[in-house]
């Protein structure tokens, strides 16, 4: 039986909450249907299990009730909204036990809107309260729409080890679909900053400006090709001509290489910066930094210089409750990384950084390029 719980207006699931351990009927199921405004599809089986999830379930795990459960709403939407569904949910099955929301999630003020899974997970697992007992029933981990740094994952496998060994990270984009590339987790393991592997289906490759296809351990633009990619955008056929290389391969606009099989991503085409001649990517900089035990969240950008062309500038946010100077954050990524890839200019930020409606940051706001037009 999947659920498909939204508020009526704006969904985006973005976690999944799978019912375990409780018998229910087709009464039970066109009860939660008709409390819920549910789309339900009864299983074969009456046994179901409760699971809170993102991303794919390992191979195997056969789910018969599912519930996406909307994360991206403000705060006093979201926490009453999953409070709601956990009430509805038992009052059709029964007690479920460790599924109580009965805690506000860390960091997130009255009317403050969230920022993607990312921050909620770490928001989950720093909270005072977490307890991994409490969450024995999350069996697979995983997600999109933007990177994971290898701290994150580390935080994760951690906290819930009991879903280490199924965790996977999709790489991709609306125009192909959604998905091309799926790291699953032998390979994160080895390789937490890979996107992964080609999905079968479709084709990616790596390709120069003009249209060359560039060997592996190479940096280039990536491409994808495939029945799964569109045929262009609507009525642009400017847009169109410009997104596509011969043969239908898609750019996706993010710039990597395969080495092994594996996709690496280093940046955003139009994010990547230029110091000196030297081509810097910020993701790299932005895990670096995300390792700090006093950041929350960072991004990265350049800024032009007169000479060099441009340096590097980094915009933090602290974990609450904590403080952070500007030459700690260069020392730290001094310790790892090329001088010129050191922060020329520390940020310190109070608020979050904008994020869209997937949890990409909008670096043209940090930049003061643009406006937040992302309402939640």
């Amino acid at each position: 039986m999947l659920l498909k719980v939204g508020d009526g207006r704006r969904h985006t699931p973005l976690a999944t909450v799978i019912v375990r351990r409780h018998e229910v009927g087709q009464a039970g199921a066109e009860q939660l249907s008709s409390t819920m405004a549910a789309r339900i599809a009864v299983g074969e089986r009456g046994r179901v299990e409760l699971e809170l999830r993102a991303g794919f379930l390992p191979a195997g795990n056969v789910c018969q009730r599912a519930v996406p459960i909307p994360f991206r709403m403000r705060h006093d939407q979201r926490v009453p909204g999953l409070r709601r569904c956990l009430e509805q949910l038992e009052n059709t099955f029964g007690p479920l036990p460790h599924a109580h929301l009965d805690q506000q999630v860390p960091g997130a003020g009255e009317g403050e809107p969230s920022v993607g899974q990312h921050r909620g997970l770490w928001r989950l697992v720093e909270h005072p309260g977490f307890e991994p007992e409490r969450f024995r029933q999350v069996r697979a981990m995983g997600g999109g729409g933007s990177a994971f740094s290898p701290e994150l994952q580390r935080t994760l496998r951690e906290k819930l080890p009991q879903a280490a060994s199924s965790f996977n990270i999709g790489y991709g984009l609306t125009e192909c679909g959604g998905l091309c590339t799926m790291a699953v987790n032998e390979d994160l393991e080895v390789h937490p900053e890979t996107a992964g592997r080609v999905c079968p289906g479709n084709d990616v490759a790596i390709f120069d400006d003009e249209g060359k296809r560039l060997p592996d351990g190479v940096d280039g633009n990536i491409c994808v090709r495939g029945p799964n990619v569109m045929l262009g955008y609507w009525r642009n056929e400017d847009a169109t001509r410009e997104t596509f290389f011969e043969d239908g391969w898609l750019r996706t606009g993010d710039i990597g290489q395969f080495r092994d099989g594996l996709l690496f991503l280093a940046s955003r085409k139009r994010d990547m910066i230029i110091r000196g001649g030297e081509n810097i990517y910020p993701l790299e900089i932005e895990n670096r930094i995300d390792e700090h035990p006093d950041v929350l969240e960072a991004a990265v950008v350049g800024v032009d210089h007169r000479e060099l062309g441009q340096e590097v500038k980094a915009f933090v946010v602290p974990r609450p409750g904590r403080t952070i100077e500007e030459q700690a954050i260069r020392d730290f990524v001094a310790e790892t990384l090329a001088y010129y890839k050191v922060p020329t200019h520390v940020e310190i930020r109070s608020e979050p950084l904008p994020r869209n409606a997937t949890g990409k940051v909008l670096k043209p706001v940090l930049m003061g390029e643009a406006e937040n037009t992302f309402e939640e």
